[in-house]
């Protein structure tokens, strides 16, 4: 069995060292990294960049802008029939992760690997960590999801309405198809740490991107208003945080209201209010 890996890059330097984990665990199993190049690059990066493994590298490269154009570019130049999709800003990878989740892939449709956020020295590290580490569901987001090309020749790729939190449109009809899916939590791959600055705009445009997906997609809509109220007039949401506080600390369950608020402010906007370009 062969692979292609899939590596939407931002001019991230780090690209070079994921490679090099990848190589050193692969055991020849990958058959060629299409790493799809996003907004502009120095020629001295890309030149770089041909050179950094010894697996073939096939560049490809797409405006910035649309996340789902960057992972359906580097799908269709695939030559594989098993995708996995990283990103360049990856920092780690568990042990024996391509072996163990190839060997997923033989079982199932689709295998995504847990996702682990990397602490530093910052004040907010640990909460945001232990914020983003329990949030994870059982769901197919990206990255960390291997993808048997069957799937995306028959349930479409992912939806290029759709600017942001493409993978909950993407899952959202993979769990209506035939397909099989599993979620490894013994598998992971090791995401830098990020502050709250950023952490919370992307609350912001993971909630647009919910929007998108019920505008463009016909996902259910969850975020209504009518819904929002009756999570709280049934407490639901606040027995969440009550639960998160005592599990994760209260720090985190405090984060969290600011990181869902933040969600809520950019599903609204989507909404209501024309916003960037559609």
């Amino acid at each position: 069995m062969d692979i292609s890996v899939v590596i939407p890059c931002f001019a991230d330097s780090n690209i070079f060292s994921l490679l090099n984990l990848l190589d050193k665990d692969s055991n020849n199993i990958i058959r060629e990294y299409i790493v799809v190049l996003v907004g502009e690059h120095s020629s001295d990066f890309i030149k770089k960049l041909k050179n950094a493994s010894k697996q073939k590298i096939v560049i490809k490269r797409v405006e910035p802008g649309n996340i789902s154009t960057s992972f359906n570019t580097g799908i269709g130049a695939s030559q594989s029939n098993k995708i996995l999709i990283l990103n360049s800003d990856l920092v780690g990878i568990s042990k024996d992760y391509l072996k163990r989740v190839i060997k997923l892939s033989k079982k199932y449709d689709v295998v995504k690997s847990d996702i682990i956020f990397a602490k530093n020295d910052g004040f907010f590290s640990n909460t945001i960590s232990k914020s983003r580490t329990m949030g994870h569901i059982n769901m197919a987001y990206n990255p960390g999801i291997l993808v048997d090309m069957r799937v995306f020749k028959s349930i479409g790729f992912f939806n290029e309405k759709v600017h942001f939190s493409e993978d909950a449109e993407f899952d959202s009809r993979l769990k209506k198809s035939k397909f099989t899916f599993f979620f490894d939590k013994k598998s992971y791959i090791t995401h830098p740490s990020i502050s709250p600055t950023k952490d919370l705009k992307m609350a912001f445009n993971i909630g647009r991107g919910k929007y998108q997906s019920v505008k463009y997609a016909g996902a259910k809509d969850n975020e209504g208003f009518i819904s929002v109220i009756k999570r709280l007039i049934t407490l639901t949401q606040i027995r969440y945080f009550i639960r998160e506080a005592k599990e994760w600390g209260f720090d985190t369950a405090i984060y969290d209201i600011f990181w869902f608020l933040f969600y809520y402010l950019g599903n609204y906007k989507e909404r209501f209010i024309q916003y960037g370009k559609k």
